[in-house]
């Protein structure tokens, strides 16, 4: 493994540094967009990916697969993890034939299943 160092030119550093930013704009944008509010949580793992993308693109890791992979796979996860009560609501009741009547009382159920936990807490 080489611990060799090789100097960024000017134009490099400031293509680097605007393409980041801009990224992180339309990242913003589109984040503000979406959710009607300024949600500053992006902006530790979208800096990260601008930082690989756009600052060291040569990494093995600065490849699309990763970057996209890991800003798809994490909100899936945190997702997932905050609807675990909404899938035992479902598990307890029919999962089948389930009209709207039924998936407002699905989602009641859930909502007093985290309640009952937030108070055992």
């Amino acid at each position: 493994m080489s611990t060799e160092t090789r100097a960024v030119g000017k134009k490099e550093i400031l293509l680097s540094s605007v393409g980041a930013g801009l990224g992180l704009m339309i990242s913003g944008w589109i984040s503000h967009f979406v959710l009607g509010e300024v949600n500053l949580w992006f902006i530790a793992p979208m800096g990260a990916s601008a930082v690989l993308l756009f600052g060291v693109p040569n990494s093995p890791l600065a490849q699309p697969w990763s970057i996209v992979g890991g800003n798809i796979s994490l909100p899936i996860d945190a997702v997932s993890i905050t609807r675990a009560d909404l899938h035992e609501a479902l598990m307890q009741g029919e999962l089948f034939d389930i009209d709207e009547d039924d998936l407002q009382e699905i989602l009641l159920r859930a909502e007093q299943l985290a309640h009952q936990r937030q108070n055992l807490n």
